[in-house]
């Protein structure tokens, strides 16, 4: 799943930054290190996994002729995809959420956590 994932993007000509660093600086940082020979006529999303980006999406970027990049519609963050996410019918939101547990897996699984959590609560008694 992931595979097709990656190939969806690629055939979009979209590239990626995935950051829990949201600034500005960060941003731009991100975009001047494109590639132009390379990614030329590619579309630049960027992904704050860490905070809110409304601030971040009404400033203007230096974009490098060849670059596709709107703030308004490319810098996304969490709370954007929940609000993407609740306008889907349930039968998507099942697809997204098997997808996310397919390719997402955590180290530790959510029950462990809670045993050791308990064990170390348990000993404070």
């Amino acid at each position: 799943m992931l595979q097709v994932l990656i190939w969806q993007i690629m055939k979009k000509k979209e590239i990626w930054q995935v950051s829990s660093t949201a600034t500005f600086e960060k941003i731009q940082q991100s975009i001047s290190k494109v590639d132009m020979s390379q990614y030329h006529g590619y579309r630049f999303k960027f992904l704050s996994i860490s905070k809110d980006c409304d601030k971040l999406r009404k400033r203007q970027y230096a974009i490098p002729e060849g670059l596709v990049f709107e703030p308004s519609n490319d810098i996304i963050d969490i709370t954007y995809i929940l609000r993407k996410f609740q306008t889907l019918t349930a039968t998507e939101q099942k697809h997204i959420s098997k997808l996310v547990e397919e390719n997402l897996k955590p180290e530790i699984k959510p029950e462990q956590r809670i045993k050791g959590f308990g064990l170390i609560i348990g000993g404070f008694y």
